[in-house]
């Protein structure tokens, strides 16, 4: 039977990679890994934050499929049923697995849930206690029932050292499924801002010169001027907070050196510590019997196209590649093709079919997931299914992104459609929704996005539509304007999913 490690970074956008086409950053370990398998040039996440993201990856679903729609608060600004798991539900990678026999293990950041609640389906656990990290250097984590201080020591590192503890430790009768999940690069406010002299990766980027981003976009220097209305609920009021300090912080830090140097330092760091993961496996001598998979939960921008963090931090939300494309490699000597470059859209919903498929679970009934399994493509063919869609969506935003073409559409009243031409316009600077002639591109892809979340929106969780969702939502007063007084968010989930029968 196969093993399956699944290395997730935090907000890591796929051009910080030098198998990506940074030629600033130094990421020899994922470029090493590009070229022993497959490396998927078109990947694409489901939301452009990291809770709903990483809902996606384990679930194979949509946010408005499983709820997730905003970054989880942290269990001090929203308590937390003990129990409480956003994915619990569903069918996920984690409970299928274990459910036919894998050992499994989550290291690293959860952000889905109460982080002393293991996630459906994990056995051993090791999270850390929040989903917003502040300082790399002095944590709380919880560790198979018990909490512990992390002081002195690079939380990547951490998580590394208890990752290869697992691997060496692991029990040898049974495959195993292990997600580390990195709490970095983390290129977003305080950590991202100015030196970090303690990575020790700081002194090989301190004092390089870096190519400049452009301006500001205006949309985020806008938000600094967005009246916000206090008259809310604790919760709801720490939310628009951190947002705006958020983005004052980096339009202050925008282009700055020492912040550049940081961001180079802190992907430095990842790519050689999730080598160490890998280095694990071929020691124990397990690289031919491993699906490693390496992923981000959404790519967070950090300047390019002038833009910083979060989409949600403008309003409308920006929709665009650098966020949305994401890294992907698929490594497996043997049975994966080596040094294969995939040019083909895929979306991180087929994670969840093409791991099973791999395994030898692709018989299971994966509905109501919109997925499909990359298998074909790890074997060095081709799928059968010549579509090029991803979808991808951000509360009151919904795209659709071909290979010629990126399609948003806004909540009525929230904001106006966008058209980007990628032949022509491939940073997506010029909106062409209003151009005669795009006119048929647009009623063509308006057509397909209504479609695809017809199809497989939830009408518990379909935001666009009454739904509600698990934890908060950044446009809280839009929505409940929108549908009434006793529309709100919810932390309610169902009995846990199992393929025990």
């Amino acid at each position: 039977m196969v093993n399956v490690v699944m290395l997730v970074t935090d907000n890591q956008s796929a051009d910080s990679l030098g198998c990506y086409g940074n030629v600033e950053h130094e990421t020899p370990r994922v470029d090493r890994l590009a070229r022993e398998g497959v490396q998927f040039w078109r990947a694409f996440c489901t939301n452009g934050l990291c809770s709903p993201a990483r809902a996606s990856i384990l679930t194979g679903l949509m946010p408005s499929q499983h709820g997730v729609h905003l970054a989880m608060a942290d269990d001090d600004v929203l308590p937390k049923a003990e129990d409480y798991d956003a994915t619990r539900e569903f069918r996920s990678l984690p409970q299928t697995l274990r459910d036919h026999g894998w050992a499994t293990a989550m290291v690293g950041k959860w952000h889905l849930g109460n982080h002393r609640c293991p996630g459906n389906g994990f056995d051993h656990w090791v999270a850390l206690t929040k989903g917003h990290t502040t300082d790399f250097y002095d944590n709380l984590v919880y560790r198979d029932g018990r909490t512990e201080r992390v002081e002195g020591q690079h939380i990547v590192s951490y998580f590394t050292d208890r990752a290869v503890e697992y691997v060496r430790s692991r029990d040898r009768s049974r495959p195993f499924f292990l997600q580390v999940n990195y709490d970095g690069p983390y290129v977003l406010p305080p950590t991202v801002v100015g030196a970090d002299e303690r990575n020790p990766f700081w002194e090989r980027f301190a004092g390089r010169s870096f190519r400049p981003f452009p301006a500001v976009d205006e949309r985020l220097v806008a938000a600094l001027a967005v009246p916000f209305d206090f008259d809310l609920d604790p919760s709801e009021e720490y939310t628009l907070a951190s947002a705006f300090n958020n983005v004052w912080w980096a339009v202050r830090s925008h282009n700055d050196p020492q912040t550049r140097a940081n961001v180079a330092a802190q992907n430095a760091l990842v790519d050689h510590e999730l080598g160490r993961v890998v280095d694990a496996i071929d020691e124990e001598g397990l690289a031919g019997e491993t699906l490693v998979i390496v992923t981000t939960d959404q790519g967070n921008p950090y300047g390019q196209r002038g833009l910083w963090g979060h989409p949600v931090w403008t309003d409308p939300p920006f929709m665009h590649d650098v966020t949305f494309r994401v890294p992907l490699v698929v490594r497996r000597p043997g049975s994966v093709a080596a040094g294969r470059l995939v040019d083909r859209i895929v979306s991180h919903v087929d994670l969840l079919p093409t791991v099973l498929d791999h395994v030898g679970l692709g018989n299971l009934d994966l509905h109501p997931s919109p997925g499909r399994s990359l298998e074909p493509l790890l074997a060095g063919g081709d799928l059968d299914d010549p579509a090029e869609r991803a979808f991808f969506e951000n509360e009151t935003a919904r795209s659709v992104r071909t290979p010629t073409h990126l399609y948003t559409e806004h909540l009525s009243g929230t904001g106006e459609p966008e058209l980007y031409d990628l032949v022509d316009d491939p940073d997506q600077w010029r909106n062409v929704a209003g151009d005669p002639a795009y006119a048929e591109v647009v009623r063509s892809l308006a057509a397909e996005l209504a479609a695809f979340f017809v199809t497989y929106a939830d009408p518990r969780y379909d935001l666009w539509n009454g739904g509600r969702s698990q934890g908060f939502v950044s446009r809280y007063l839009t929505f409940k304007e929108r549908y009434g007084p006793d529309w709100d968010m919810t932390m309610e989930v169902g009995p846990a999913f199992t393929d025990r029968r």
